[in-house]
């Protein structure tokens, strides 16, 4: 029959003794090889396991293991699929969602065209032990990262909450309510103007506001009241134009000068000199004695009367 070349084989074994195979045969005489119809293997999803994620050229990818794989054998690296990604003229890369699979979790793969050299990851699924769901009527969505970090948001009050691991969290309740909480230090910055304002509406101004430039103006502002207190001692300033000051002790201590004005009335008190003036009358007034003592020289002048009055004056005594 002469030499020829098997291009095709088929081998069928059951159980027992029984082998069957089918063959195609060309003539060994032929001068080229007929061209192969190869038909094109179409891949289907494939659940994996994700070995590692430190992507060489830190475009995010993950090497995988799908179930079928023995251990030992992996795939290279895979792209991931993201809601969002890609670039633009202010972001050149990570522009969108970054979340990159952890070693470990469970992933689902797909294959581009179907082709099985082209396989990327389709997203993470959670399995038996660490599902947790979304509670009761499915009301709670969370985003949470390795170390404890989170966003979680509560469709049963409405809530948003943010906590980092060392204990900080910001929480609107849903309510209208803005809490923050932090463990060790609150830090706000700002490069020109910093404002807060309460009460404030449309038209209308706030009835309290705090406002802080960088040229080191503070103002501080209240309609009715503002109450700066320390343990017993208070300043209260109110709408009425009053100023009350409660404490044990208190003093000023002032480098140049100090002065008090009440209309005409006024005290001003200098390093070397003190000096009371009033346009009416200036009372001194003692329930038991006033001293009035002088190193040198005192004088009492009056430009029209000086009335002493007592029931014993005693004079060089």
């Amino acid at each position: 029959m002469g030499n020829f070349i098997i291009i095709e084989i088929t081998h069928e074994v059951s159980q027992g003794s029984y082998y069957k195979n089918r063959f195609k045969a060309i003539p060994a005489t032929i001068k080229a090889l007929p061209s192969p119809k190869v038909r094109m293997p179409l891949a289907e999803t494939q659940m994996a396991t994700v070995l590692s994620n430190a992507d060489p050229q830190g475009k995010g990818r993950v090497r995988v293991r799908m179930n079928w794989q023995t251990d030992g054998m992996q795939t290279g690296w895979v792209r991931v699929m993201t809601p969002d990604g890609g670039s633009s003229s202010d972001v050149k890369s990570n522009r969108g969602f970054v979340f990159i699979p952890e070693v470990g979790d469970q992933v689902l793969l797909g294959f581009r065209h179907g082709d099985p050299a082209r396989p990327y990851v389709m997203g993470s699924l959670f399995n038996g032990t660490t599902g947790g769901g979304g509670g009761q009527g499915n009301n709670c969505k969370s985003l949470t990262t390795r170390s404890g970090s989170s966003l979680k948001l509560d469709d049963s009050a409405g809530s948003v909450t943010l906590h980092d691991k060392g204990g900080v969290s910001m929480n609107f309740d849903g309510g209208g309510n803005l809490s923050i909480t932090s463990k060790i230090s609150h830090t706000v910055n700002s490069g020109e103007i910093a404002k807060i304002n309460v009460g404030g509406k449309k038209d209308s101004p706030p009835m309290s506001a705090l406002t802080m430039d960088n040229k080191g103006v503070i103002d501080l502002k209240g309609q009715k009241r503002i109450t700066f207190k320390v343990g017993d001692s208070s300043i209260i300033m109110s709408a009425d134009g009053n100023i009350t000051i409660s404490c044990k002790q208190y003093k000023i201590d002032a480098e140049v000068n100090t002065e008090i004005n009440v209309r005409e009335s006024y005290l001003r008190l200098y390093p070397t000199l003190a000096f009371l003036h009033s346009k009416t009358m200036t009372q001194l007034n003692s329930e038991n004695v006033i001293n009035v003592h002088s190193g040198k020289v005192i004088h009492i002048n009056g430009q029209k009367f000086v009335n002493i009055k007592g029931k014993l004056i005693k004079l060089n005594s």
